[in-house]
């Protein structure tokens, strides 16, 4: 991997992440997402891992909780 591929994944990821909000309350508006939710909305547009998408989701203070189905899922809230 290049340094410039990285950083392309990367803006992808971040570009996606600006529609949503980090959110650290389980309300009602609460999206649930696992990065393999998101690696799969994104796969027709980039192939990105599971690692990048974490790594920038934590980056970006996405909180990690368990979603309603009992897996560990990123808190989101749209903007």
């Amino acid at each position: 991997r290049t340094a410039m591929s990285e950083d392309f994944k990367k803006q992808i990821i971040l570009r996606y992440c600006q529609e949503f909000l980090p959110t650290e309350e389980k309300t009602d508006r609460v999206i649930f997402k696992t990065s393999q939710d998101i690696q799969d909305e994104l796969s027709l547009m980039v192939d990105v891992t599971v690692d990048d998408i974490a790594q920038v989701m934590v980056e970006l203070g996405y909180e990690l909780t368990i979603s309603p189905e009992g897996h560990p899922a990123w808190m989101m809230e749209f903007r």
